[in-house]
């Protein structure tokens, strides 16, 4: 009876081999370790050089008529307008008639949702703010109750939203108590504006 002999299989390269560590290093976009900064500067001035960079070049070309001011304004123009507009309570209606201009330029639809009180479970993990725990605790749960009892579902706010994307609606107040806050903003606005600095 003859024995037959297989082939045995080299042991492998143990983890500690120079064999296992030969590995593909790919580009991380991160200076490598120990490498020295341009002139020393640390990252945070170097990002903040950037924008001076911008800055400048925006106030140089628009203050040597490269630019035109009906074009782009000037920094100090936008500046100077932007805190009147932060003074009086319509800077956030202007920045999102921005946004919409823009995104119309690129052919994307904007929709603002106003879902008003809906029922979920964010009743549930609200903070009530001046209360001590116990306090706060019947404050959350009174909340859930009417939440509970106003009944409106997040089903169909996606409904809605779903709608008013459609018809690529600017705006889309949900339910009636977003359609009333809506209305008092555009018939009352500075009311609105005391009555949430009151509130908050």
């Amino acid at each position: 009876m003859t024995d037959t002999l297989e082939p045995v299989a080299p042991p492998a390269a143990p983890l500690t081999s120079p064999e296992a560590h030969d590995l593909v290093r790919l580009p991380t976009g991160q200076p490598p370790a120990g490498a020295r900064r341009v002139l020393g500067i640390p990252r945070g001035v170097e990002r903040l050089l950037g924008v001076a960079l911008v800055l400048g070049g925006w106030a140089l070309a628009t203050n040597l008529g490269w630019i035109s001011t009906q074009t782009l304004p000037k920094p100090g123009t936008v500046a100077v307008v932007g805190w009147d507009l932060w003074n009086d309570g319509t800077l956030p209606a202007a920045l999102w008639a921005s946004v919409q201009r823009v995104a119309w330029g690129l052919g994307i639809g904007v929709t603002a949702l106003c879902p008003g009180f809906v029922h979920t479970n964010i009743t549930a993990t609200s903070r009530f703010a001046g209360q001590d725990p116990e306090a706060e605790q019947r404050s959350r749960d009174a909340a859930t109750e009417a939440y509970r009892r106003r009944n409106y579902t997040p089903d169909r706010v996606a409904a809605k939203l779903v709608r008013a994307v459609e018809k690529d609606l600017a705006l889309a107040p949900v339910t009636a108590e977003a359609h009333v806050g809506l209305l008092a903003s555009r018939l009352a606005p500075g009311l609105i504006r005391a009555i949430a600095k009151r509130g908050g």
